[in-house]
This record gives C-alpha cells, sequence and structure tokens, in this order.
C-alpha cells in the first residue's frame, strides 16, 4: 500500500489502462444491496468511481478528448462534507451538587458527493462539469454510488485562503482538505494540519487485475 498523493501522470497512465476502482471517503455510506424477504439492506463505505474523477478535472469526452490538459494543473485536493472530521456537538449536564459535566457528541455526516479543488494554472478557463450521484431507483434516497464536484482555483488563491466565490459553501479546503493528486507544486504545506485534522489518503492494487483504489482515512 502506498501512502501519500498519487502523481497525476500515474493517475492518467492507471486511466489508459482502464485499472482505476473505487475511491473511498470517511463519511457517508453507499447502498451495496437492498433489503429482500429476510435479507437486510447492506451498506458499504461512500464511494465514487476514479475513473469519473479523472473525467471531471480533465474534461474527458467519448471521443477520448480533454479540455484541460494535466500539465495546467498544479494539484487536487479532496475536501466537502464526504472527508470532514465530524464537528463535535457540545451537550450541557447539569447537576445539583458538583460541577457542570460537558460531553461530546460526534456529529453523523450523509454526503451525496465528493468535493475536489483543481489547482490550475493562472489564466487557465476551464468550468469543471458536476458528476451527479447514481441512487437506487426504487428509493432515490439512498445513494449506490458518490457524485463528484470539481471547483477550480489557482496556487496563489489557496496560498491566501481566498478562494473563488461559491467553493466555501461547500467547506474550506485548507482546514479541512487532502491533496490526492499531486503535480509540479507542493500543496500540502498550504493545508492547515493539527492533531485534529489528520487526513490521510492511501492506494493499493488489488491481487488479481491490479485495479487502483483509494481511501482517504481520519
Amino acid at each position: 500500500m502506498y501512502v501519500g498523493p498519487l502523481t497525476l501522470e500515474r493517475f492518467e497512465e492507471y486511466f489508459n489502462q482502464e485499472r482505476l476502482g473505487e475511491l473511498y471517503l470517511p463519511n457517508g455510506e453507499c447502498l451495496i444491496e437492498p433489503a429482500e424477504r429476510k435479507v437486510p439492506t447492506r451498506y458499504g463505505p461512500f464511494g465514487v468511481l476514479l475513473a469519473d474523477v479523472y473525467k471531471s478535472i480533465t474534461g474527458w469526452d467519448e471521443t477520448g478528448e480533454t479540455k484541460l490538459s494535466l500539465n495546467n494543473i498544479l494539484g487536487v485536493i479532496a475536501f466537502g462534507d464526504s472527508v470532514r472530521i465530524p464537528n463535535a456537538k457540545k451537550r450541557k449536564k447539569y447537576y445539583v451538587v458538583g460541577p457542570e459535566i460537558h460531553t461530546d457528541k460526534p456529529e453523523t455526516i450523509y454526503p451525496t458527493h465528493l468535493d475536489l479543488l483543481l489547482v490550475a494554472k493562472e489564466g487557465i478557463k476551464y468550468s469543471p462539469e458536476d458528476i451527479e450521484p447514481e441512487r437506487y431507483e426504487e428509493n432515490p434516497a439512498e445513494i449506490e454510488l458518490g457524485g463528484i464536484r470539481t471547483h477550480i482555483t489557482t496556487y496563489q488563491e489557496l496560498e491566501h485562503s481566498c478562494f473563488r466565490e461559491g467553493i466555501e459553501e461547500y467547506g474550506n479546503p485548507a482546514m479541512n482538505g487532502v491533496v490526492i493528486f499531486s503535480g509540479e507544486k507542493d500543496l500540502d504545506h498550504l493545508l492547515f494540519k493539527d492533531e485534529v485534522n489528520q487526513l490521510t489518503i492511501g492506494w493499493r492494487e488489488n491481487s488479481g487485475d491490479r485495479i487502483l483504489d483509494g481511501q482517504i482515512d481520519f
């Protein structure tokens, strides 16, 4: 298993070789098998197809053309609800005798999309298209595969946490983000890290057809 960002060049090689699997996220869940007779509903981790990630950040279409070359991408950061560390909600308990007691209750997060921050070179004009989640036909509230929202910014904007309008409504990439693909710029040092924000990404090829899967953990 390899831990750390994958280079964009290696990512593209896996895509061209049709060896991309899924990227699994720490928050949320996806429907694996609906309940049937005495068999209960089965859920797995929330995830997206890595091939869809490649298509979203490059604008790849069925003709094999891309709208954005990897040479114009400095790196890609995962952020938003699917990777956000659950906020601790404070509950107060009062006792007639003794001090006030505070307890933490972790927040349960159910994302629908993976949010990506594409850090591009200055002057690049590109509008990534969203990929909507795949929903269970008989109950659209159940998600079978997560969607992808790709947002675009520049290194300078990331460096000063001055993101383009609309990005921060999905979360702050600098405060709750992890670099998943690296280019010619080091982005990791621009992300806030402490004893709470310790997001990591790991990659593993299966032993059969060597399909690559990724997983982000707290």
